[in-house]
């Protein structure tokens, strides 16, 4: 039932793509690299004040790592049930002011 099926690898790879690129663009962004490729889709946040080029580094860390793990193992596991269940974070960090 663990074993990943094809939708299953997609998901895991969407999320290593997506994490890896979000990663590249907040250390450009941590160092005031702005180009177009770290400007796309950011915005400014309120929330997090200073502390926002950090906040989801421990998120994108873990979102290029776990997957790795994931698609080795071909297993979901505690550690692939944990990153989906940490997903619902990046919506909460993208729709607080």
């Amino acid at each position: 039932m663990n074993n990943l099926i094809n939708s299953g690898k997609l998901l895991f790879v969407t999320i290593l793509v997506f994490s890896s690129y979000h990663f590249i663009r907040d250390i450009a962004q941590t160092f005031d690299w702005h180009t177009s490729f770290s400007n796309v889709g950011h915005r400014s946040h309120e929330w997090c004040g200073s502390l926002c080029d950090y906040v989801t580094y421990p998120l994108d860390i873990a979102g290029i790592v776990i997957p790795i793990i994931v698609l080795r193992r071909n297993k979901v596991g505690a550690l692939g049930y944990g990153l989906l269940a940490s997903m619902p974070l990046w919506i909460v960090f993208n729709v607080l002011p």
